[in-house]
Formats: C-alpha cells, structure tokens, sequence
C-alpha cells in the first residue's frame, strides 16, 4: 500500500516496464533475421481399385533465414519413402537436398523492405526508453536536492519564528511590568497580541515542515514512522560559498542542450523516424521485380537415398515481376505517412522553442535570484545592525 503511494516509485515502474517491453519487441525483430530451423515428418496408407497397398513417408528439415537486403535464403533437406504392401513389390527412398533465395530487387530491397525498417524502429524504441528512463533519473536526483535544500530552509525558518515568539514574550513581559505605573495598558494588548501572532507563525512552520518531511519519505520509499534527520552542514556550506557563477550565453547553452538533452535527442530522432517512414512507403509504389534463384539434387533412384551424384545438381535462375495497376492502399498509407510527418515537424519545432524560451527564463531567474539574494544580504546587515 505504501509503494502505491509513492509516486516516484510507480513512475520509474512504468519506465521500467516500457524498457523490458521495447527489448522484448527487439528481441523479437533480431529473431526474424537469425537462422529459422524446421523439421516435420507425415505418413500415408493408400488403397487403390485393385487392392494395392502402399504407404508413404515424408520427412523435411531445413533453414531459412531472412536477410538484411529483404531476400530470403532457405535450404531444406527432403525425404520421400514410398512402399507396396500388395501386387506391385515397387517401393523408392529418394532424398533430396535444395537451395532457394528470393530476392526483391526493387520494391522492398534493402533499407525500404518492411521487416528491416521494423527492425530498425524496434531498436530505436530501445535507445528512447532508455533515455526516457534516464532523464527521469537526473530529474529525479534534481528534485530530491531541492526538497532537502527546501528541508533546511524550513527548519532555519522555525528557528526564526522561534526566536520572534521568545522575544515578543520577553517584550510582553517588559510591557507588563511598567505598564503598572508607566506605559497604558493598550500596549500590553497590542505586545500579548503580536506575542500570539508569532506562535501562530511558529506552530504553522513547525507544522508545514513536518508534513513537507512526511513528503520527502514518500519520495525516497521511506516509511512514514522512520526517523529522518538532517544535517544543517550543507546549508552552511552553501552559505559560505555564496553564489556560484554560470557565465553561460543563452545560445550556447541552446547549442548544448540540443547535443546533450535526452528528451530533446528523443524529439530529433523521432522526426527522423518520420521522414524514414515516408521513404519507406514511397517506396511501395514501386513494381515488385523479385530474383528467384534455386538450386537442388536429388539422390541415386530407387533406393539408394544416400548416395549424391554432384553432376546432376538441377539449378535455375528467374526473374518476377508484378506490374504497380492496384496501389489504392500504398496511396492512402503513403498520404497517412505525410500527415504525420507534418505533425512530428511542427511538434519537434515547438519542442525546440519550447527548449529555447526555457534556457532564456532559467537564465533570466539565475540573475534576478543573484540580485535578490544580494539586496537580501544588504538587509541583513542593516536589520543586524538595527538589533545590536
């Protein structure tokens, strides 16, 4: 029940699950392409009309294997047994080795054949949920160290609050004792008045942080009733570094993200897939010319299934063609491939804006919270100064 609430938790379950399942689709893709084995067997009884009796045999194993220029090479090794049980004493056991490849030459060769773009596509899938996965992470870690930096902060902040409540009540207590022959008693009210406002503050921020804390558990999969302590030394560090430069020009830092960020790669890529896409079903318009070729040799006859006589290798070679009249389908689905080209155009180009308009905004931030904090450190000094 806890983990179900942990939402950092499920997020990286779904990455995880899209990981396993674009592997498990590119395992299945790389299949296609390695060595296919088969083997069967299958047996007859036959009775003719003048009560012969035979019975057969046959019996086939081979490979195939698809290649990446889109043919397909197979060798297959056959076994024929054939016998008379009455009348005729004929029987025959021939075997048979052949060699076939079909290669298409012009629609489907190579790159453009449907298995290998499949193929190719599983694979990027891949490399995008890992970087999807990635991306998650660091963002992740990112936002880990803010809600503890956030932490510290709340906890200084109680201490502030504190401090207030502690020194109102002094004051409320100062008041009280001269208001006996000094100061009116209105200015007793309006001290206890501001005394109660700091404790209302105090308890707020002692109860905002506890539940900001509750959060940060979930967040790492801690249980709610573990003791969590933090370490003020890291705020203080950071305190005495002060602010660390980032001389980083706005187009530069464009230029990096556009090599360097997972999601932004992802976007790039997946426009790329889209253009590949139109190519591949351009391609579909073209007439099927396949290359047959087959090659093939049986053994010596009748009976003697063993035994090959190289010389009398039977082989052929041929040509197919399949003329482009009906390409109603290929039409339609190359039209379909253009939209959403189209569409993945104009998403990577507000994907890349988008990039932009937020490097110059966090750059913008990074100056205004430079000028913040240094005005705040010139308020300090003044309220110190006021205190003392």
């Amino acid at each position: 029940a806890f983990e179900k609430q942990n939402i950092a938790f499920m997020v990286s379950l779904a990455f995880a699950i899209a990981i396993d399942a674009s592997a498990l689709t590119l395992t299945g893709e790389r299949y296609e392409f390695g060595p296919q084995f088969f083997a069967s067997i299958g047996g007859n009884l036959t009775r003719s009309s003048n009560r012969d009796q035979s019975g057969s045999v046959g019996s086939q194993a081979g490979v195939s294997q698809l290649l990446k220029s889109g043919g397909r090479l197979s060798l297959n090794l056959a076994n024929d047994i054939l016998r008379y049980y009455t009348g005729d004493p004929r029987r025959s056991v021939v075997s048979s080795i052949s060699v076939n490849l079909v290669q298409p030459l012009l629609r489907g060769f190579g790159r453009n054949n449907a298995a290998v773009e499949s193929l190719t596509q599983a694979e990027r899938n891949v490399v995008y949920a890992v970087r999807n996965f990635s991306f998650f992470q660091d963002q992740f870690a990112l936002e880990i160290v803010n809600d503890y930096f956030d932490l510290l902060a709340q906890k200084d902040v109680i201490r502030n609050r504190y401090t207030n409540y502690l020194s109102r009540v002094q004051a409320t207590k100062r008041l009280e004792a001269r208001s006996k022959d000094r100061d009116p008693l209105v200015e007793v009210d309006q001290a206890r008045q501001a005394e109660l406002g700091s404790k209302n503050n105090y308890v707020n921020a002692v109860a905002g942080y506890r539940n900001a804390l509750d959060q940060f558990k979930i967040k790492l999969g801690l249980p709610l009733g573990e003791k969590v302590y933090l370490d003020d030394d890291a705020l203080s560090e950071m305190e005495q570094s002060g602010l660390v430069p980032v001389p980083l020009d706005p187009d530069a830092a464009y230029r990096l993200a556009v090599q360097k960020q997972l999601q932004i790669l992802n976007a790039i890529d997946q426009f790329e897939d889209s253009q590949r896409k139109v190519r591949v079903s351009a391609d579909r318009f073209k007439p099927d010319l396949n290359l047959l070729a087959n090659a093939s040799l049986d053994s010596a006859r009748p009976t003697d299934y063993t035994r090959f006589d190289p010389d009398q290798i039977r082989a052929g070679v041929g040509l197919e063609l399949d003329l482009p009249i009906d390409r109603l389908r290929e039409r339609n689905n190359y039209r379909a491939t253009l939209v959403s080209f189209e569409a993945e155009l104009r998403d990577l180009t507000l994907t890349l804006d988008s990039l932009k308009d937020s490097i110059q905004r966090g750059l913008r931030t990074l100056e205004q919270r430079r000028q913040n904090y240094q005005i705040q450190q010139v308020a300090l000094k003044l309220a110190d100064r006021r205190v003392a």
